[in-house]
């Protein structure tokens, strides 16, 4: 079962090039939303205002460009860089300035995560056998593990209150949410399930995680309590929904759709209405990893 678990993930991947995935919504009123973009020919970090005006490219560095998240004070993205021999972590500031390595070595890390506070950045690592959790410091110092375990561990996103890290692996042989403490210990299971739930992105409160998840015809977006219970379903149809996050006042989530067959930026209402297309790019691949600003 292991074994079929990797291959489908491996397919979804592939399928979904970029798609590193949105993390933590800070509390705040809702700023603009940077997301992974092929605009440019390649994927680049974007910024669009919520009803779609004012679409900015930030990142416009040779190569791919995916995974963008805010820290608290909505000030600095982080991300991940990959100039085709390894992914490294950069941040920079929102009109696209700054940009400044944190990671520079012959590893690929991706999906990185501010703590609230700002003083570390939990990110996926690969060590040369398998996908571990580590942090760091925004000037590049610092280094500790998370995990290591032996197994995949994927895409953290750090809760902004209640000092817990989600995260999805593979440990029970399906790809399933847990949590963890920074340090290490703790771990606890979210979710339960025999299909592929990942992608986790903290409410602004820390009581509950947005995720998708294939448990239906196609990935559609889900949410449930931080403690495993209450599991609710946003979207329900046949097309492909992923990279989910929460807004920074908690009302709406953000997310890459396929509909009706090219991928674009959407925002719905946790109740699954008021859906709204904010880009119409007409591309046949994805955007992916929408990360929303806290103002």
């Amino acid at each position: 079962m292991r074994r079929a678990a990797l291959l489908t993930l491996a397919a979804t991947f592939v399928l979904l090039l970029g798609a590193n995935p949105a993390h933590a919504a800070f509390p705040g009123r809702n700023g603009r939303i940077a997301w992974s973009s092929p605009s440019t020919g390649d994927f680049e970090i974007d910024r669009i205002r919520p009803d779609g005006t004012n679409r900015v490219n930030l990142s416009n560095l040779s190569g791919t460009d995916t995974g963008p998240a805010y820290s608290s004070d909505g000030r600095t993205i982080v991300f991940s860089h990959y100039d085709g021999v390894d992914e490294d972590l950069y941040t920079m500031n929102t009109d696209g300035s700054g940009q400044t390595p944190v990671t520079t070595n012959s590893v690929s890390e991706r999906s990185p995560t501010f703590s609230p506070n700002g003083a570390r950045i939990a990110f996926s690592r690969y060590d040369g056998s398998d996908w571990e959790l580590y942090s760091i410091k925004p000037d590049g110092t610092g280094l500790r593990p998370i995990t290591d375990n032996g197994v995949d561990d994927h895409d953290p996103s750090w809760a902004p209150v209640g000092g817990r890290i989600a995260y999805f692996t593979d440990r029970d042989g399906d790809w399933n949410i847990y949590t963890i403490k920074p340090d290490g210990t703790d771990r606890q299971q979210v979710t339960t399930n025999a299909a592929t739930d990942w992608q986790p992105d903290w409410s602004p409160d820390g009581t509950r995680i947005v995720f998708d998840s294939d448990r239906g015809v196609s990935y559609d977006i889900f949410t449930i309590g931080a403690d495993g219970t209450d599991t609710d379903r946003i979207t329900n149809d046949s097309y492909t929904q992923y990279t989910p996050a929460f807004s920074p006042n908690g009302a709406r989530i953000a997310y890459v759709g396929s509909e009706p067959g090219n991928f674009d930026l959407y925002t719905i209402r946790l109740d699954g209405t008021d859906k709204q297309q904010l880009t119409f790019d007409d591309f046949p691949y994805n955007h992916g990893s929408p990360t929303w600003q806290p103002l």
